[in-house]
């Protein structure tokens, strides 16, 4: 597996199973203090397999819009 960064407006969401995100809040706090332990993964071709709520509340730990 390799590791690479992207811009989060770079990745694709196509439609998932999952629609209620749960507690975002809880989430921020977390990445707030441990940092992204799980990676957001993505295939080749820059579609989001795994990590929708991180990649949701990304933007209010980094402060994008």
């Amino acid at each position: 597996m390799q590791s690479e960064f992207r811009p989060i407006d770079s990745i694709l969401e196509i439609s998932r199973v999952r629609k209620d995100l749960g507690n975002l809040d809880s989430l921020v706090k977390s990445i707030r203090e441990a940092g992204m332990v799980q990676p957001i993964i993505i295939n080749f071709a820059g579609v989001l397999l795994a990590g929708k709520r991180r990649l949701y509340r990304t933007h209010r730990v980094t402060g994008l819009p």
